[in-house]
C-alpha cells in the first residue's frame, strides 16, 4: 500500500504539479451536483501523503497546483457571469476567471507551505493531528474573511449527505473540516505504522463513537405550528432583467400568479421587482391591496433607495409590513472596490445595480403571521456568522437569490447545498426562493422537502413546520466554534513544542 501511494504521489516537480492538479479536479466531485462526499478522503490522502518529505517550496507548489484544479473546476461558473453579462469578451473573461482562481489557489498553497516551514521538525503525531489541520483550517478561515471573504467550496461543505453531517449542529461546518483533516492524518499514521498509531487509533474511535451518538441526537422538535408558503419562480432571463421594456411583463407575471392564492406567505425572489419603489408605486399598491384581500403577506426582493444610496432589499406587502437591506455585498457584482479607478474601464465594472450600499448590520427582524422570520439575500447564506447572528429568535429563514447569473453551471446547486448546511447547523427551516432555480423548502435537518429545478417557470408550495429547541452551534455561535477548534489544535502543538525543547 505504501509503495502504491508513493507512486501516486511522486516527488519529482513536474509530476508533483500534474498529480496535485488532477487531485484538485477530482475534489470537485465531492460537492454538488455530484455529491460524492467520500472522495474528499482519498483525494486529501493522496495530496498529503508525501508532505513530510517535501520542502516548504515544494509544498507551496503542490498546494498551488491543487488549488488551481480545485477552484478552477469547482468555480468555473464565474466565467459565465463575466462573459455573458459583463460584456468583456472571451479573452478578458478568461483572464478574470484565471485571476480569481489563482487568487483562491494561494490559500491551499500557503497552508501546505506553512505546514512544512514551521512544523516539519515536530513529532509525526503532532504534525498530522495538530499542525496539518491547523494550517488548513487557518487558511480556510482566512479565505472566508479577507477581501470581504469567499467561503465557497470549504472542505466542510462536502458532507451534507455523508455520516459526518451529524456534526454540523455541534460546531458547524468548521468541525466537519477538522474531522476530515483528522481522518486523513489518522489514515497516514496507521498506514505508515509509526509511533503515532496508538493516538491515531484512539482518536478514530472517539470520532466514530461520537458520530453514532450525534446521528441519533434530536436537536429540535416540531412544536405543532406551521405556516403555508408558496414561492414563485418567474425565470426572467438575466439579459432582460433590468430592461425597462421587459419590466412590466415580468412584474405582471408575478402579480397574475399571486391572484387567487390562499397561502399565508407568497415569496417573490431577489430583485423580482427590477425598479425602485417610487418608480412602481401604483404596482406596489395593487400588490398590497391584493395581499390584504387574500389575507396574506407578499415578500419580494426590490432595490431600495434612501439618502442617495441604493440597497439590495426585501419588502413586505399585505398583512405585514417591513423591509430588510442586504448587509454583505458581492464584490464587482453589487459594488465595485476602488470604484473611482475602475468605473468606465470596461463594461464589466458597470453592470446593472453594481452600486449598492451595505445595510446596517443590526436590523429589526420581520414578523409574518405572528412568526419571526430571518432574512438572507443570495451571497449572504454562505456566511455562517452572518446567518447565525440573523436567526437568533427567528422561527424560520427566507433566502432570496438570483442565480441566473451562473446559467446552467454548478453554481446554483452548490449554493443550495450551502443553504442545506445552514439549516442543519442552526436547526431551522429554510425557504429558498430564486429567479430561475433552484427554489426549495429545506427542513431543520437540512433535508430537501420540495424543489423547483433550474430553468423552470412555476411555483412550489409547502406547509412549513416550525420547531422548538436549538443546536449547540446556534447557541455558541461561529466565533466561539472557531476558538474551540483552534484551541484543540494549538494546545497539543504548544505541548509538543515544549516537550521537543526540553528533550533537545
Amino acid at each position: 500500500m505504501q509503495r502504491l501511494l508513493d507512486r501516486l504521489t511522486c516527488q519529482k516537480d513536474w509530476q508533483n504539479h500534474c498529480l496535485a492538479f488532477v487531485y484538485g479536479l477530482v475534489m470537485t466531485f465531492a460537492y454538488a451536483p455530484f455529491g460524492q462526499w467520500y472522495l474528499v478522503f482519498p483525494v486529501f490522502l493522496l495530496l498529503c501523503w508525501p508532505l513530510p518529505q517535501l520542502t516548504a517550496r515544494q509544498s507551496l507548489y503542490r498546494g498551488l497546483w491543487f488549488g488551481l484544479g480545485y477552484f478552477g473546476a469547482g468555480m468555473s461558473w464565474v466565467y459565465i457571469s463575466i462573459y455573458y453579462f459583463g460584456d468583456t469578451g472571451v479573452i478578458l473573461s478568461t483572464l478574470f476567471t484565471i485571476a480569481l482562481v489563482s487568487l483562491l489557489a494561494v490559500f491551499p498553497a500557503l497552508a501546505l507551505s506553512c505546514l512544512n516551514r514551521f512544523f516539519k521538525n515536530y513529532s509525526i503525531t503532532a504534525y498530522w493531528l495538530a499542525a496539518w489541520p491547523l494550517a488548513w483550517l487557518g487558511f480556510e478561515w482566512l479565505r472566508s474573511w479577507i477581501f470581504t471573504g469567499l467561503p465557497w467550496l470549504n472542505l466542510g461543505h462536502t458532507q451534507i449527505d455523508g455520516p459526518l453531517s451529524a456534526f454540523y449542529p455541534v460546531l458547524g461546518a468548521n468541525l466537519v473540516s477538522l474531522l476530515i483533516c483528522w481522518f486523513v492524518g489518522i489514515a497516514i499514521l496507521l498506514l505508515r505504522r509509526n509511533s503515532g498509531v496508538m493516538v491515531a487509533s484512539g482518536l478514530a474511535a472517539i470520532i466514530l463513537i461520537s458520530t453514532v451518538v450525534f446521528t441519533d441526537k434530536t436537536w429540535v422538535t416540531p412544536r405543532g405550528e406551521s405556516l403555508s408558503v408558496i414561492s414563485i419562480q418567474p425565470k426572467v432571463a438575466q439579459d432582460k432583467k433590468w430592461d425597462p421594456a421587459y419590466r412590466i411583463e415580468s412584474m405582471w407575471y408575478l402579480l397574475d400568479n399571486t391572484q387567487g392564492l390562499k397561502e399565508d406567505l407568497v415569496i417573490w425572489p431577489e430583485a423580482a421587482i427590477p425598479a425602485l419603489p417610487h418608480q412602481v408605486l401604483d404596482f406596489l399598491e395593487t400588490v398590497d391591496a391584493l395581499a390584504v384581500s387574500q389575507n396574506q403577506t407578499v415578500l419580494t426582493g426590490i432595490p431600495l433607495y434612501e439618502d442617495d444610496k441604493f440597497y439590495n432589499g426585501i419588502i413586505l406587502l399585505g398583512n405585514d409590513q417591513g423591509e430588510y437591506r442586504k448587509r454583505h455585498l458581492v464584490p464587482f457584482g453589487e459594488y465595485v472596490p476602488y470604484e473611482e479607478q475602475l468605473r468606465g474601464l470596461i463594461s464589466f465594472f458597470d453592470m446593472p445595480m453594481s452600486s449598492f450600499s451595505k445595510g446596517q448590520f443590526k436590523q429589526p427582524q420581520l414578523k409574518i403571521a405572528g412568526h419571526t422570520v430571518a432574512m438572507a439575500i443570495c451571497y449572504e447564506i454562505i456566511f455562517q456568522d452572518l446567518v447565525e447572528q440573523q436567526i437568533q429568535g427567528a422561527d424560520y429563514l427566507v433566502t432570496l437569490s438570483n442565480d441566473a447569473w451562473f446559467g446552467d453551471s454548478h453554481g446554483p446547486v452548490q449554493h443550495l447545498e450551502i443553504a442545506r448546511i445552514r439549516a442543519l447547523e442552526n436547526g431551522i427551516p429554510i425557504i429558498r426562493s430564486t429567479n430561475d432555480g433552484v427554489s426549495a423548502f429545506i427542513d431543520a435537518d437540512g433535508k430537501l422537502l420540495k424543489t423547483l429545478g433550474k430553468g423552470v417557470r412555476g411555483n412550489i408550495a409547502h406547509e412549513v413546520e416550525l420547531y422548538s429547541g436549538s443546536t449547540w452551534y446556534r447557541n455558541i455561535g461561529p466565533l466561539y466554534s472557531w476558538v474551540i477548534l483552534f484551541s484543540v489544535l494549538i494546545l497539543p502543538l504548544l505541548f509538543a513544542g515544549l516537550r521537543q525543547k526540553l528533550n533537545g
